[in-house]
């Protein structure tokens, strides 16, 4: 499995991946790809992608997407902890998420809930946390 920065080569192969996924991806754009993390398998395939939208110091992860085939393999953690780390390089403190149905994933990685009211302006303006859905949960992380 090999974990790196998106290119304009992968736009396409991300929003397929997304819309496999059943999650929105007419947000991905050419001007956004450079923010996605991607994995690829050994024949070159994308399994996973996930972006990571910097605001000043503070940044939100969205579109986590793994192919129905990888679901099970652990590259959620491998992407997201690579996700993470690129969040660091970029010198973000903290990174803000939705989680639908995956509380418990995140958690245990160290994120808590929070309320929508807590977020930042910047990402509380976002288009995903204006239309939060009932059954999503806000949540943040502060990076070392």
């Amino acid at each position: 499995m090999k974990i790196s920065l998106a290119s304009a080569d992968d736009l396409g192969a991300i929003r397929d991946l997304l819309h496999d996924e059943s999650l929105p991806y007419t947000g991905v754009t050419l001007s956004s790809v450079s923010n996605f993390l991607i994995a690829k398998n050994d024949m070159n395939q994308l399994v996973a992608a996930i972006e990571v939208d910097p605001y000043d110091d503070e940044g939100m992860m969205r579109y986590l997407a793994v192919a129905d085939d990888h679901h099970t393999s652990g590259v959620h953690e491998l992407i997201i902890a690579a996700a993470e780390s690129h969040a660091i390089s970029l010198g973000l403190e903290k990174l803000y998420i939705l989680a639908h149905a995956k509380e418990k994933f995140f958690h245990h990685r160290g994120y808590i809930e929070i309320e929508k009211s807590d977020l930042p302006d910047p990402i509380a303006q976002t288009p995903e946390f204006r239309a939060l859905h009932h059954d999503a949960v806000c949540m943040s992380i502060t990076l070392n």
